[in-house]
């Protein structure tokens, strides 16, 4: 055990997010994950990112944009300097594919509900302050969207369970992203 341990250690956060991703989001929508990892834009998952602070945009949104399979197509926050600032960020990235006409642009409302409602989008990232996981979850899930939320879910069992039923009554994907439980520092701390 303490040599498994020890090997756990060295699991960076950026990489788990990567293996985490990579084993969730192809059974949220099959067939889109190909193994040259070469994705026709017809075959990419879209998202769309409600709240663009530092766990975001920082940890979120950088780690999607590595991915072709993926392409981020809207942002948004309440703070218009957070959300320019992820805009900036999602733009430099896809800058190649802009002027190759498979890039149209980043959708950036400073209201959830647009992103929710726009039929472009197949799946949500929700990094919102805690207090504000549930609505737009909810909502994201009931409009046919596939969802990665941040830790906690709901402030209590009783909204865990309604997100819950309203996951398995849409036949989506409701993921609760709890990437910082794995970092290397919380391994170490576990192995003390």
């Amino acid at each position: 055990m303490g040599e498994s341990m020890a090997t756990q250690t060295n699991i960076s956060r950026r990489n788990f997010l990567n293996t985490a991703l990579a084993a969730t989001l192809p059974s949220a929508i099959p067939g889109v994950w190909s193994a040259d990892r070469q994705v026709s834009a017809s075959n990419r998952i879209t998202l769309g990112f409600v709240g663009t602070g530092s766990h975001g945009t920082g940890v979120n949104l950088r780690s999607f944009l590595h991915h072709s399979d993926a392409q981020v197509v809207a942002l948004c926050d309440v703070d218009a300097k957070r959300l320019n600032s992820a805009h900036q960020i999602v733009l430099k990235h896809y800058g190649q594919k802009a002027r190759g006409g498979t890039f149209k642009g980043c959708f950036t409302p400073g209201e959830w509900r647009e992103i929710v409602a726009r039929d472009d989008v197949d799946a949500v990232v929700v990094s919102t302050p805690d207090h504000w996981h549930v609505l737009p979850s909810l909502a994201a899930v009931r409009s046919g969207k596939d969802v990665i939320c941040e830790k906690p879910l709901a402030p209590s069992p009783s909204l865990v369970r309604d997100m819950m039923s309203a996951r398995d009554k849409a036949g989506k994907l409701l993921m609760c992203a709890q990437s910082s439980r794995f970092s290397g520092e919380s391994l170490a701390m576990k192995a003390e």
